[in-house]
């Protein structure tokens, strides 16, 4: 199971028998089986039919809505989610200090990562030596 992103702005996300499709002026962008998405993601200007969403919490299926740049808004979830064993996973992290050390050291190396892969597609346009590799 995946995650559906939506991040097409003015687009509509319809259940359609028993599969999602995401429209944009009558033209169809997606069309995926509902069982193989787990959680929706909605990026700024998407429109969600009720029944759509009526369907996705029947399914188990999260719904996250966020600003067109990633800023969270808000989200729904199903009556029972899968994310209150998360929940309590994340609380027991907290009180391990071996665990808060791990989690901390990956968000830094994620962090640096990311900015590196933004300073080389930003050199791309600049070609500074400096910035390569």
């Amino acid at each position: 199971m995946s995650t559906l992103y939506i991040t097409q702005q003015d687009t509509v996300l319809r259940k359609v028998d028993e599969r999602l499709k995401v429209t944009s002026n009558g033209q169809t962008l997606l069309d995926i089986p509902l069982i193989k998405v787990s959680q929706v993601l909605i990026f700024g200007r998407v429109t969600v039919t009720p029944a759509t969403v009526a369907t996705l919490m029947e399914h188990g299926v999260g719904l996250c809505y966020l600003s067109e740049h990633g800023r969270y808004v808000g989200r729904l979830e199903p009556q029972f989610s899968k994310n209150s064993l998360l929940r309590v996973e994340q609380w027991r992290a907290a009180f391990d200090e071996q665990r808060k050390l791990n989690i901390a050291r990956q968000c830094v190396l994620g962090k640096l990562a990311n900015m590196r892969v933004m300073l080389l597609r930003s050199n791309r346009e600049l070609e500074r030596p400096e910035l390569t590799n």
